[in-house]
C-alpha cells in the first residue's frame, strides 16, 4: 500500500478539523482541510508525496489553493448538500452522488496536479439525490483534484481522485 504525506503551507489551515494538524501521513488519498473561521480570503499551498512499502518515495506534488470565507445567504435558500465520489481509484469514469435540498445547477471542475483546469461540466441537480458522471478516460494515469461548485460558485465538495 501507499502512504500519503500531506503538508499544509497556509497559516490557520488544518487537516481534518478546525484544530487538526498541519501535516499528516495516512493511507487516505484525500484529506479535508479547514480554513480560518474569520476573514475573507486566504491562500497557500498543499503539498503531498507518496511512499510505498519498499521505501520508494514519489516526487512532491504541490497545489495552490485559495480559500474564500463569506457569509452566504440568498433569502435563506442556502443548499444543504452532501456528496460522495466513487469509484476511487478509477480506470476512467467516476460518479459523484449529490444530495441537496435545492434544485440548482452545479459545476464539476477537475484539475491536474499542476493546478490546470482540465474539465468543467455543468449539471442540473434536483432536490434529493442526483448522480453526476465525469470521465477521465482521455487523460493519463495520476492524481486529479475534483471540486463541486454550487450555482453561487461556492465550493461544496472537494476530493482527490486517482486514475489507474
Amino acid at each position: 500500500g501507499y502512504t500519503y504525506n500531506w503538508t499544509l503551507a497556509m497559516s490557520g489551515w488544518h487537516i481534518g478539523s478546525i484544530s487538526g494538524p498541519t501535516s499528516l501521513s495516512t493511507s487516505a488519498t484525500s484529506i479535508t482541510i479547514y480554513g480560518p473561521a474569520t476573514g475573507t480570503t486566504s491562500s497557500g499551498l498543499i503539498k503531498v508525496s507518496s511512499s510505498n512499502n519498499c521505501g520508494n518515495v514519489s516526487g512532491l506534488r504541490t497545489l495552490g489553493v485559495t480559500y474564500c470565507h463569506n457569509a452566504i445567504s440568498n433569502n435563506n435558500s442556502v443548499a444543504n448538500t452532501s456528496s460522495s465520489l466513487y469509484p476511487n481509484p478509477t480506470t476512467g469514469e467516476f460518479k459523484i452522488d449529490v444530495t441537496t435540498d435545492l434544485d440548482e445547477e452545479m459545476t464539476i471542475q477537475v484539475y491536474d496536479v499542476s493546478g490546470k483546469l482540465i474539465i468543467s461540466e455543468k449539471h442540473n441537480v434536483t432536490t434529493g439525490t442526483s448522480t453526476l458522471t465525469t470521465t477521465l478516460e482521455n487523460y493519463k494515469a495520476g492524481l486529479y483534484f475534483v471540486r463541486l461548485l454550487d450555482s453561487k460558485a461556492a465550493n461544496v465538495y472537494s476530493q482527490t481522485v486517482i486514475k489507474n
